[in-house]
């Protein structure tokens, strides 16, 4: 759910001080009446407590009244109904949403259902930074080799440059450039949270450990899986230590991948998500070109370099406050600095620039940071931190992190920094996906990546029209 269309539980509309999830995926409520993550991880309990879409801007002295940040050089990206009237009386553009609709595998709409060959869905509205944003959600319907198991979403930043910062309606630019603008999307993980069977929040149960991690091993083409996971781990009870250092888990005392740990519901569902890349235009389609970083890097890495300028990690250590533009920021950044989140410690943070990468610059300003000229791996987020990685008893997985959370922190991947100049337009595809065990999580990435790289997925037969009756 677009900010535009409406906020969840703990914001309030049209208050900026009272505003920061971009989009919200699901629990817009205390009842839980929507889940939040797709299926099989969403019935009949659902896998996040929240999920959201959160963008932050770093320019000097851009909030000089701190709104929502504990520093004035960084400011959320908010919409409120004064941003909407103040870019229809200037711009003639307002806040518009389309779908969920199906459609056809030509693009064009299916109101019958009769193909059902993609479920769409899109929102446009426009920001306080001057940016409109386009939100777009794609899910395939087609049930073999993973091709339903993932959607694709796609986030548009188009700068139009009327700067309104305090959401006013009284912009103070109507030429701002962007100059450093980051997404985060961050998972708050419990594994646990049932769904009722009238669509609301049931029991909560937290019997097992909420692990989140980042799979850094090789893919089959020997580049780097790029993942962030959320998984089921062991129960704490009877190994009250895990996932501690070197631990081990006595044979019979393991009870993994269950959920709902007073009905020991063995499922070992597995979700992720990851960033696909960024493309210069409004659309995002695999063969547009290529959007790059303030830092002239691709958005995500190509090849061996999957995910090196990409951010994994958690807000745990006290890193995390969705109330402060710069936390968030930091966060979405971290791979750039010495330490943006290495450490799992916000006293231990070091924004200098990450020395790996960069050859000169003053701490915390991005904006100063200047690249070597034959530039190694930046490592300040904790996917690149060693020795974070403990036993998750699955084949394949020797690289990255795992992490535990208890509603101290949550599991994070971040894009950027980009530049907009007025009429620029950058558009950030990622992906969420879902599988039986780390096997089936990585079968449905690889469907999910294919999707992309080719424009759709293989169309099937057109549905089925079923009907149930009784005969005795």
């Amino acid at each position: 759910m677009p900010m535009s269309t409406g906020v969840y539980y703990s914001e309030i509309a049209n208050n900026p001080n009272r505003l920061w999830d971009l989009v919200r995926m699901g629990n817009f409520d205390r009842q839980w009446s929507a889940p939040t993550a797709m299926w099989p991880g969403g019935y009949p309990f659902s896998y996040f407590w929240n999920q959201d879409l959160q963008a932050v801007e770093y320019s000097p002295n851009i909030n000089p009244t701190k709104q929502l940040s504990s520093d004035s050089n960084y400011a959320t990206m908010i919409y409120t109904s004064r941003i909407d009237s103040l870019w229809q009386a200037t711009l003639g553009m307002h806040s518009y949403t389309i779908g969920p609709i199906w459609l056809n595998a030509d693009g064009t709409p299916d109101p019958n259902g009769t193909n059902r060959y993609e479920l769409y869905y899109e929102a446009g509205f426009p920001t306080n930074l001057g940016v409109w944003v386009t939100f777009r959600a794609i899910q395939y319907t087609q049930p073999w080799n993973n091709m339903n198991d993932f959607i694709l979403i796609g986030v548009t930043f188009k700068n139009y440059g009327l700067l309104d910062v305090k959401a006013d309606g009284h912009p103070t630019s109507t030429t701002n450039k962007i100059n450093a603008l980051a997404l985060a999307w961050h998972s708050g993980d419990i594994g646990s949270l049932m769904i009722s069977t009238a669509g609301g929040r049931g029991a909560s149960t937290w019997g097992y450990a909420r692990m989140s991690g980042y799979i850094a091993d090789n893919d089959p083409n020997g580049n780097p899986w790029d993942t962030q996971v959320s998984y089921p781990g062991v129960n704490p009870a009877n190994y009250p230590s895990y996932p501690g250092p070197n631990s081990s888990v006595p044979a019979g005392k393991r009870d993994m991948g269950i959920n709902i740990s007073i009905y020991n519901y063995y499922t070992d569902i597995w979700i992720g998500k990851t960033w696909l890349g960024a493309k210069q235009d409004t659309l995002g389609l695999y063969s547009d070109p290529n959007a790059s970083t303030i830092f002239g890097t691709d958005p995500v890495g190509i090849g061996s370099e999957r995910g090196w300028y990409t951010s994994s990690e958690t807000g745990v250590g006290g890193l995390e406050n969705e109330l402060d533009a710069s936390s968030i920021y930091t966060i979405a950044t971290g791979e750039w600095y010495q330490d943006g989140g290495k450490s799992g410690d916000a006293s231990k943070l070091n924004l200098a620039p990450n020395s790996n990468f960069f050859q000169s610059g003053t701490p915390g300003d991005v904006l100063s940071f200047v690249p070597k000229a034959s530039p190694a791996k930046p490592d300040g987020d904790l996917k690149s931190q060693t020795g974070a990685l403990t036993n998750v008893w699955e084949n394949g997985w020797t690289k990255g992190y795992t992490a535990t959370t208890n509603f101290d922190g949550d599991s994070f991947i971040g894009n950027g920094p980009y530049s907009l100049n007025v009429g620029q337009a950058v558009t950030i595809v990622g992906a969420e996906y879902a599988g039986f065990r780390m096997g089936g999580l990585l079968n449905s990435l690889q469907a999910a990546r294919y999707a992309w790289e080719h424009g759709g997925v293989p169309a099937g037969p057109a549905a089925p029209d079923m009907k149930a009756s009784i005969t005795v």
